[in-house]
């Protein structure tokens, strides 16, 4: 049963791009695995692993003084004229209270505001530095420019919002992945909001909801984990449609599991993710395997002789099955060295780590370098986690 989709989620800023894949391109089905094709792995090779020496991200308190002359100058004659009417008001008395303080904010900010359209590099920057130092005190200003008459400081204002909506996402996240147990799905939807701060996870998680009552409804009656299992494949694979991705790769629609839940098509790692989501609500038990350029999932179930078994799909190509036999003669065609780490679910740090692998790839072929660092700084935290011994939680399956 298809659902109803909610309000479709604003990409910002997301021109996309082209390029091998966030971690590798993925297995072709023409010719099973596709053992003639080159690899690269990229960041996922070693999914466990973060990269803390690269990881560095702009304050979003940074302040500092003006370093400009040109900005001194240029702010004092523009404003002149408004702090002089300001402080006229406040001598003669005839402005008192709320409005005394609002003619104040003006004063301060209303100068500031009008170098939103200048072109000069280091005024934008100090402007944006100005802005950041301020805080909320600096939003009224910024909102009145955003609805202004000059398109280049209407632009510019609408960016600076959005950066301070980014910065309160990104301070959310990382408060999260600091402490307490690491929930991957509600990881994922802070990842997306920190994308779009505008999006309201709750009619995406209400699809999840939806998607599992109707797998366990499908699934009602049959006694073995694994063909319950199977029914999730089944379901999401098959009769839902999802699956890989064609065109542009590293779009962040591709990416954001708000999105591939909309567009039903996304890379291997949000696909799984999203039948684990799916599975955990119903019962079903799944996990992740950490493959190099390409996660799998693994389903688990008992064999009617009492032994346990599982099963190998691939989300990509709408839950096709693999064998693991087939997944190492795979890479050892390619030149690398199998681990038995690969073949084990991995908890939910190792797939947030390597979500955030792909967001900055997709961030880099964007051209976003200050996302990029961003997300980095969220690996750092992670990789800090890790090194102190502080337990990750989540589950390794559902």
């Amino acid at each position: 049963m298809q659902t109803t989709d909610p309000q479709r989620g604003r990409s910002s800023g997301a021109e996309g791009g082209s390029g091998p894949e966030c971690t590798a391109a993925p297995m072709n089905t023409a010719a099973p695995m596709n053992p003639g094709a080159p690899m690269n792995s990229g960041d996922a090779m070693n999914p466990g692993e973060g990269n803390p020496g690269t990881a560095t991200c702009d304050s979003a308190g940074s302040a500092g003084a003006f370093e400009s002359g040109t900005f001194e100058s240029g702010c004092a004659e523009a404003g002149s004229s408004a702090i002089s009417a300001a402080n006229e008001g406040h001598t003669r008395g005839s402005l008192s209270g709320p409005r005394r303080r609002s003619w104040a904010h003006r004063a301060r900010f209303e100068p500031l505001a009008k170098l939103l359209d200048d072109d000069t590099p280091v005024v934008r920057e100090a402007v944006r530095r100005e802005y950041e130092r301020a805080g909320r005190m600096g939003l009224p200003s910024l909102r009145r420019a955003a609805k202004g008459s000059s398109a280049i400081a209407r632009g510019r204002a609408r960016t600076l919002l959005l950066e301070r909506e980014k910065t309160q996402a990104m301070r959310r996240l990382l408060k999260h992945v600091m402490s307490g147990p690491i929930d991957l799905e509600k990881a994922f939807f802070m990842l997306a909001r920190y994308h779009d701060p505008a999006l309201d996870p709750r009619p995406w998680k209400t699809r999840l909801d939806v998607m599992a009552r109707e797998v366990a409804a499908r699934s009602r009656g049959l006694a073995d984990p694994l063909d319950r299992a199977n029914m999730l494949v089944e379901h999401l694979g098959r009769k839902l449609g999802y699956g890989g991705v064609s065109g542009d790769f590293h779009h962040p629609d591709n990416v954001h599991i708000h999105r591939v839940i909309e567009t039903r098509h996304g890379i291997p790692l949000a696909l799984c993710a999203l039948y684990m989501f799916v599975a955990r609500r119903a019962g079903i038990r799944v996990g992740c395997l950490p493959l190099p350029a390409h996660v799998m999932l693994r389903l688990h179930g008992t064999i009617a002789n009492g032994d346990k078994g599982s099963r190998i799909v691939d989300p990509y190509y709408n839950g096709k099955v693999r064998s693991e036999k087939e997944c190492r003669r795979y890479f050892e065609q390619n030149g690398l060295a199998v681990k038995a780490a690969w073949f084990r679910d991995a908890d939910d740090m190792i797939l947030l780590k390597r979500h955030i692998s792909n967001l900055q790839r997709s961030a880099e072929v964007r051209g976003l370098p200050r996302e990029k660092r961003e997300l980095g700084l969220v690996r750092r935290a992670l990789d800090a986690r890790v090194r102190a011994g502080t337990p990750a939680g989540g589950s390794k399956d559902a």
